[in-house]
């Protein structure tokens, strides 16, 4: 369960900046260029929300798993440490789909290559937990 949780944690934050990056990019580029706003305060706001998004899913999420991984101490302290280790999870997910939606300019693209990168991910994770 803890592995699907991970997944979900990786994938949801990913899959949320690869669809949307890749959409907002023509309307960005020309907003650029016009000269309304920079490349700075569109990284800075979308980074920022995106944290406060990956600040809140693993509470959420941690609130209806953790009961029942079936832990011997399921204390409030075990809780946080959880929670905590999902936040990390959830926010390297969005800072790799950040960057896989930043360099294709096509949403399917980026969503097929993306993919393919959790996919390796994945299979390296179980290769390690077996050893």
């Amino acid at each position: 369960m803890a592995f699907y949780l991970n997944i979900d944690m990786i994938a949801s934050r990913m899959m949320a900046q690869v669809i949307q990056i890749p959409a907002k990019n023509p309307l960005f580029k020309r907003e650029r260029d016009s000269g309304l706003y920079s490349v700075h305060s569109l990284f800075f706001a979308n980074a920022l929300f995106q944290t406060l998004l990956n600040f809140v899913y693993p509470i959420i999420i941690g609130f209806g798993v953790f009961p029942f991984l079936g832990l011997f101490d399921n204390s409030w302290e075990n809780y946080m440490k959880f929670v905590r280790q999902s936040f990390i999870i959830a926010t390297a997910g969005c800072a790799s789909g950040v960057m896989w939606g930043c360099i294709f300019d096509k949403e399917v693209e980026s969503l097929i290559s993306s993919l393919v990168l959790m996919l390796m991910f994945c299979l390296g994770a179980g290769k390690f937990i077996n050893l």
